[in-house]
């Protein structure tokens, strides 16, 4: 590869300010998501939830066999090619995904029937499967827009894309559900329907970016580089419907609905760590590899994972008090899987680290390794766990494949890596911190019998909590200390002039 000029890569403060920006965004957007999801699970029936959510699994399977990974070389075409070789470099890549995703949906569709009754025992193919799979193939459409905005810094257009999305779903999965019967049927529908129309405004938002062209040597050169990576999206996509298979097969689909509604609630943690990703993502891409660069990396890995603790304390103390006052009754048995799915995902938030470190120093070759690991705990802890203990069997199986994929990836990226990713070590006075203060916060508010009363205290406590651990690991510098001591002491003494 020829190599091209590169993006002048923004200081710590303009990292800082873009994370800042697509977690307002990201706060905007999932708290879209969530309030379409809870609005879908009060129209929903407890086992037509569990339909919906073994059909989007298969959907996200759909995605990535589609997608061959080939959106993690977008970045690489960004950041080394010259500007006209990286357009068509970009758009031989997107013309033969979206060849490809046709290929799979089409197969798929025609295989579907007589596939389905050898892995479901009460999920069907047609029409909720069926439907998922086009679903799948819709969504190909937006992760090379999305991919290519966040490279070129576009984050504003990012969040206004992933908006409008959240709103037009919304509303077109709103008016199935109300029209026609609450289903997974129609919810999909009203999916499928608005992915299409989203489809054809990626499409022609991608066009800015690419030169259309097929050049056969640039995708040899972008397969050798993403087809590594297949293993380990395929394993991720094993991992996230092998409990839902088991489940369906040694449980009802009620109790289904109940452990995918506790799991998709215990994402809200991964929220956290995916905003972090996405204002890290291009300095980490850029500069990861450089010694210069490694204190900066270091101390935002710090403020990341202190933030994923204190984001999953906040999952499994506020939400279920927050899901009662909702009035979802239907759903109090979730309450366990929330609290060990947040758990989970503070191993996951450790394990993209490494994941990163691996690809970015063209070690992703290892990296179906850590999936590889984590895919078969699943397969062993869901079979082993699930006929005996059920929903929370299938969220511990959730934690015991997560710490697998984390323990995995920081092996190999200590060894793999000349630069390895390494965490302050302030950090862990950090964490000390939230757990401790948070479990007390936890155990003062036991005895109380009101759920809005825990909810206000918790959330209080909480946010006192983010500030102490913000101090415990020195986040504001010595000149930030002054100012807030100085402020204090004016505020004061025009008190004692006014009191006089």
């Amino acid at each position: 590869m020829q190599q091209g000029p590169q993006l002048a890569a923004p200081s710590l403060k303009a990292i800082l300010r873009h994370i800042t920006f697509y977690g307002l965004g990201s706060f905007l957007t999932q708290g879209l998501t969530y309030v379409a999801f809870l609005t879908y699970a009060a129209l929903l029936p407890v086992a037509e939830f569990g339909v919906l959510a073994v059909a989007l699994m298969v959907s996200g399977i759909i995605t990535t066999v589609s997608l061959l990974a080939l959106p993690a070389a977008v970045n690489v075409a960004i950041y080394q090619l010259p500007e006209e070789e990286s357009r068509r470099y970009c758009g031989t890549i997107v013309l033969s995904v979206l060849f490809w995703s046709l290929a799979v949906a089409a197969g798929t569709t025609l295989l579907g029937p007589w596939l389905t009754p050898h892995l479901f025992h009460q999920v069907t193919f047609f029409p909720s499967l069926l439907l998922a799979v086009w679903s799948g193939f819709c969504a190909t459409f937006a992760s090379f827009p999305l991919t290519l905005m966040q490279a070129r810094y576009q984050a504003r257009t990012y969040v206004a894309f992933l908006l409008a999305q959240g709103l037009l779903q919304l509303g077109i999965i709103f008016l199935m559900l109300v029209a026609f019967n609450a289903t997974a049927t129609s919810y999909l529908t009203g999916l499928v329907v608005s992915q299409a129309i989203m489809a054809i405004l990626y499409l022609s938002r991608t066009l800015r970016f690419i030169r259309v062209a097929f050049s056969p040597s640039m995708l040899r050169d972008a397969l050798k580089l993403a087809l590594p990576l297949m293993p380990h999206q395929v394993a991720q996509r094993i991992m996230g419907l092998v409990d839902r298979m088991v489940l369906e097969r040694f449980a009802s689909l009620a109790d289904l609905g109940l452990y995918a509604f506790g799991a998709r609630v215990s994402t809200l943690v991964s929220g956290f760590s995916g905003v972090f990703q996405q204002g890290m993502a291009p300095l980490v891409y850029q500069r990861g590899m450089e010694e210069t660069f490694r204190p900066r990396i270091s101390r935002l890995g710090t403020y990341f994972l202190m933030g994923v603790v204190i984001a999953a304390l906040a999952v499994a103390l506020l939400i279920p008090d927050f899901v009662g006052l909702l009035g979802l009754k239907k759903y109090r048995g979730s309450e366990t899987v929330i609290l060990l799915g947040s758990l989970a995902l503070v191993f996951h938030a450790l394990y993209l680290i490494p994941n990163a470190y691996l690809f970015i120093n063209r070690k992703s070759h290892w990296i179906p390794a850590m999936s590889g690991a984590g895919a078969g705990m699943a397969v062993l802890a869901n079979l082993l766990l699930v006929p005996r203990y059920g929903i929370e069997g299938a969220a511990v199986a959730m934690i015991a494949m997560y710490v697998t994929m984390a323990s995995v990836g920081h092996l190999l990226m200590g060894i793999q890596v000349p630069l390895p990713f390494r965490f302050e070590p302030r950090l862990w006075r950090g964490v000390a911190v939230i757990v401790l203060v948070g479990f007390g916060v936890w155990a003062s508010t036991l005895s109380l019998d009101s759920g809005l009363a825990r909810l206000a205290i918790r959330a209080g406590g909480l946010s006192i909590l983010w500030v102490g651990g913000l101090v415990a690991v020195r986040f504001f510098d010595d000149a930030e200390w002054r100012l807030v001591r100085d402020t204090a002491r004016q505020f004061l003494s025009l008190r004692r002039i006014r009191s006089k």
